[in-house]
């Protein structure tokens, strides 16, 4: 059986190859779109057809994993991908784009519910927080370094799509070297768990807002950094790099501490550098460490509801939580950038920041509620306790 460190080191390599690929192509796509004079509206639909094949994926590929295996579903997925990245090259029409989004986002979210339910079998209950803080650093560092393919080749080269279908590809190679996690052989199905009383539906809401917020971001803060004359490859670093920031100390504290707590402390930190703007005159320099601290409570809403939806739960259900937890990150994915033109028509430049305002705002109360009834339940408990 292979070692948690090796397998770890092999999982986590893919992660970053991935992510190479797969990030830098969303906001690429914004761009390529907006510099052919494609309206917001147009740019949000396809990043909603994207949104919509995540939805698609999330749903077929327990039985898949069931089928096949983790690393052999990773590299069939993978395949798909770089094909349908390298495909937009040669169908650059309105209908080219709508299609391979949609197929690229079924691809990566099989990626995700494979990734995550592998990271979650080979973790220990009590190790998970730290675990998954590794697989978030992976991510998050690949992916503000991929970033910086916008310095680097040139926009209009049409050798982008051959690199970044390549990196894709590439994701394979660790996995030939992984062995599939040992899977429960009665594993629990995705309509059981949603029956299960024990479910945790804040952790589920976490998840979507998770998926709202991040898409609005990728897809529409490369536009609000031209609006606002900021470096569009440094800004979408930054925001990337505050997520990365926050991994550890967010995966300490969710194994240490109450994680209601913790997620309502994070919506109200996300209020304030999204507010500020509104209240007072942002110099550029201002600007990018709102967007590093931004990025930090964003970024740190998934690794929570991870360890919200799975805490305490057996092995057997965490495929099909994992499946779940990025149903719901899929169903946010979709309203986030369509939801984000509207926002932007109030507000055109901050018309962004005010939709993450209002989706923490909505989460920190729920948050809040939740905590509310916890604490009764507990002193509930205490008192007839202490009556018998």
């Amino acid at each position: 059986m292979q070692s948690i460190k090796r397998a770890l080191i092999l999982i986590s390599l893919s992660v970053i190859f991935l992510m190479l690929g797969s990030t830098y192509f969303t906001t690429f796509v914004s761009l390529k779109l907006a510099s052919a004079s494609i309206s917001e509206s147009i740019i949000g639909m396809i990043h909603t057809a994207y949104s919509i094949g995540f939805v698609i994926g999330t749903l077929k590929t327990e039985k898949l994993i069931e089928k096949l295996g983790h690393t052999r579903s990773f590299i069939f997925f993978a395949i798909i991908f770089s094909l349908s990245t390298l495909g937009s090259k040669f169908f650059p029409s309105l209908v080219g784009w709508f299609t391979l989004r949609l197929i690229s986002g079924m691809c990566l979210a099989a990626l995700y519910v494979v990734l995550e339910s592998f990271y979650l079998l080979i973790s220990p209950a009590n190790k998970r927080g730290k675990i998954l803080a590794i697989y978030m650093i992976a991510l998050y560092v690949s992916q503000s370094v991929s970033q910086f393919f916008y310095t680097i080749i040139p926009f209009e080269s049409e050798a982008i799509f051959l690199i970044l279908s390549f990196l894709i590809f590439f994701s394979c190679v660790p996995m030939i070297r992984l062995e599939n996690p040992e899977i429960p052989q009665e594993t629990s199905k995705l309509s059981t768990v949603l029956k299960n009383p024990s479910i945790s539906w804040l952790g589920l809401h976490v998840s979507f807002v998770s998926g709202v917020v991040l898409t609005a971001l990728y897809s529409f803060l490369p536009l609000l950094a031209q609006k606002l004359n900021l470096s569009i490859p440094s800004s979408m670093s930054l925001m990337i790099l505050g997520g990365l920031l926050f991994q550890w100390p967010i995966g300490l504290l969710s194994d240490r501490t109450n994680r209601k707590i913790l997620l309502l402390t994070i919506c109200l930190l996300t209020f304030f550098p999204t507010i500020f703007p509104f209240i007072y005159p942002v110099s550029t320099s201002m600007n990018y460490l709102l967007i590093i601290l931004i990025g930090g409570m964003s970024f740190s809403l998934y690794p929570i509801a991870m360890a919200l939806l799975c805490e305490n739960k057996p092995k057997e259900e965490l495929t099909a939580l994992t499946g779940l937890l990025v149903l719901l990150y899929s169903f946010g994915m979709i309203f986030g950038p369509m939801l984000t033109p509207f926002f932007n028509m109030l507000n055109d430049h901050y018309g962004l920041y005010l939709q993450i305002i209002v989706f923490s705002t909505l989460l920190g109360i729920h948050t809040l509620t939740s905590l509310i009834k916890s604490y009764k339940k507990a002193h509930s408990k205490q008192s007839i306790n202490v009556e018998n």
